[in-house]
């Protein structure tokens, strides 16, 4: 069985696949990008959009990767 798990934190994300044989978990693929989500966060406490692009393309990317 092979599993992906996507981690967005406010200044990377985070990519790990891994494989589970036998309850043995053997990783195949572990990427971390920094994309700066809480860059610029306004007083409100509000994202801002270039930040939100940013990181929205990569989770893209890494869900595509994981579908592959």
């Amino acid at each position: 069985m092979i599993k992906a798990v996507i981690d967005i934190g406010t200044n990377s994300i985070k990519l790990c696949i891994a494989k589970i044989v036998n309850g043995e978990i053997f990783i195949l693929k572990d990427i971390n990008k920094i994309t700066k989500l809480g860059e610029g966060l306004q007083k409100d406490g509000s994202l801002g959009k270039e930040a939100i692009e940013r990181t929205l393309l990569e989770a893209v990317n890494y869900v595509q990767m994981a579908k592959a």
